[in-house]
């Protein structure tokens, strides 16, 4: 068993990445090749910070925030509804061959033989919280059996939550971790989330996120971008800007349902949404967290459409913030590929808060980035 330990995620995803490339085996499954190492455990300490924060990773920050919605309010069990959301949204990465997202497990969490199980598990832990029954589990042998089927088995078996010196931790149980396709891009977006969630509904500080593997992997084909993001996050030296603190996550259980499921009715009609529509709809969402990622979401549509005034209208609007930084790299990364935008006020604007950020000039590296692709 190897244990990856470090605070920051970013050099936890570093180590993770150099130790499969130094040790990992070569596999071939299914007509591709990749390296794997067998049975490990990564120990995030401080997940205070929710993203990897790599720029030349191309991972679609937007995608990531869909996602969670979409598993938060448990939609999307389905690929006819997911895509109504996620054709707009799409690649998972902006660089690599991630297209569609996959199916969730939402509905593992909120509909567990007709049990709400995370909704369980924080009465459980409400009332005793040196328990170590607050387990949630994904993994259904009678639905799960047929593992060769696509989908036939999720990628997570369980989550434990335990309280230890004061904090509340999370354990979590993978049978596999693409480190590109999975862990970088929502994985532990997803666990540290609901974490926070589940740490700010018991009034507790959230803690560590230790999670049990039976293999990390890297997919051969994409070894050149993870070559080269090693490479910033050592030149970085985790020199992101703390000054930049997000909203708290002030999504509640009462209002869980009904805020995500205002954001997901957003998205769907997308299309035909005016700005004016929008901030309408905004005044019925109670979560200002919510309303952010929402603001940040349609900003992508914008831009993904080269409605560059009102985008800019728009992002102008929102407030600093770590999430906005990380969201303006698929901003960045989509306008670098439109040309011919560098010295529009946009541009100009998302340039300042990423150097910002990450207390260095990006652009240069991300347009190299973005001529490698393909």
């Amino acid at each position: 068993m190897i244990l990856i330990s470090d605070d920051s995620v970013d050099n936890l995803f570093m180590k993770s990445v150099e130790l499969v490339l130094e040790k990992g085996d070569n596999v071939k499954f299914n007509g591709s090749e990749y390296l794997i190492v067998y049975s490990a455990i990564l120990n995030i300490k401080d997940t205070q910070k929710k993203y990897i924060s790599n720029p030349l990773l191309g991972i679609n920050y937007i995608n990531t925030l869909i996602e969670f919605i979409m598993t938060i309010n448990n939609y999307g069990t389905s690929y006819t509804e997911r895509y109504e959301i996620i054709k707009n949204f799409k690649p998972r990465n902006l660089l690599l061959d991630l297209e569609d997202l996959d199916l969730r497990q939402g509905n593992a969490i909120f509909n567990w033989n007709g049990k709400n199980q995370l909704f369980e598990v924080y009465n459980i832990l409400d009332t005793s919280l040196q328990t170590s029954r607050a387990i949630m589990s994904f993994l259904e042998p009678q639905e799960n059996i047929d593992v060769l089927k696509k989908n036939g088995q999720p990628c997570q078996h369980w989550w434990q939550f335990i309280y230890k010196d004061g904090k509340l931790h999370l354990n979590a149980c993978f049978r596999s971790i693409s480190l590109v396709k999975g862990f970088s891009v929502i994985n532990y977006y997803e666990l540290s989330m609901i974490l926070q969630l589940m740490s700010n509904w018991l009034n507790i500080e959230p803690g560590e996120i230790n999670i049990f593997t039976g293999q990390l992997v890297l997919e051969k084909r994409n070894l050149k971008f993870i070559k080269k993001s090693l490479v910033f996050t050592k030149d970085n030296n985790n020199q992101i800007n703390s000054n930049l603190i997000d909203k708290t996550v002030d999504i509640t259980r009462e209002n869980l349902f009904s805020d995500t499921a205002i954001v997901l009715d957003i998205l769907k009609s997308i299309d035909e949404l005016t700005i004016n529509d929008l901030e309408k709809r905004l005044i019925e969402i109670k979560s200002a967290f919510l309303i952010e990622c929402t603001k940040l979401i349609y900003i992508d549509y914008l831009v993904s459409n080269r409605i560059y005034n009102t985008a800019t209208e728009l992002y102008l609007s929102v407030e600093e913030s770590e999430l906005k930084a990380i969201c303006s790299l698929t901003y960045l990364n989509k306008i670098i590929t439109h040309s011919n935008q560098e010295n529009s006020e946009l541009y100009n604007s998302i340039i300042k808060l990423t150097d910002k950020y990450f207390q260095r000039g990006i652009s240069n590296e991300l347009f190299e980035n973005n001529i490698m692709k393909g």
